[in-house]
């Protein structure tokens, strides 16, 4: 009797296999997340964009003040927040309550070092594949007269 009544609730009146409700509720919880990483694939493209480019220019990512309040809050976050103006996906991610949003040093600091890693690498392949390889030094004095030799 309870079979029947949990079948009249659904409306199905026994049409609904139960196996064919759980894979259409699997594949579609399957579609949210695959969804939700396309997303957070995407934003984290964005926020490797703007390590590259910060780091290409040679500019500075952090500001003395990285509050919300801030007028400046440094070059990566005030980045963020021009793509945030265009951007939804990159709004959504920077107004979220919890979750990844890669705002904090230490995630800089780690986005960085893999970029690092990934530029490291390219060099060494390049390196490898060199027949001949060259290197040129750059020296200076400083500002005591001093010999300095950047490497």
């Amino acid at each position: 009797m309870t079979h029947c009544y949990v079948c009249l609730l659904f409306g199905d009146e026994g049409q609904l296999r139960i196996e064919h409700a759980l894979s259409e509720a699997a594949r579609f919880s399957s579609l949210k997340h695959n969804e939700m990483v396309s997303r957070n694939r995407r934003y984290l493209g964005r926020l490797i964009q703007v390590i590259c480019f910060l780091g290409k220019q040679e500019l500075t990512f952090r500001g003395h003040d990285e509050s919300d309040q801030s007028e400046n809050k440094g070059n990566y976050l005030e980045i963020l927040d021009i793509l945030a103006q265009e951007e939804q996906f990159v709004r959504e991610k920077l107004e979220s309550l919890s979750g990844f949003k890669g705002t904090s040093s230490e995630i800089q600091n780690e986005l960085i070092e893999c970029a690092t890693l990934v530029v490291k690498e390219k060099i060494q392949k390049e390196l490898d594949l060199a027949e001949f390889v060259s290197v040129q030094t750059d020296e200076t004095l400083d500002v005591s007269c001093k010999f300095v030799n950047h490497r």
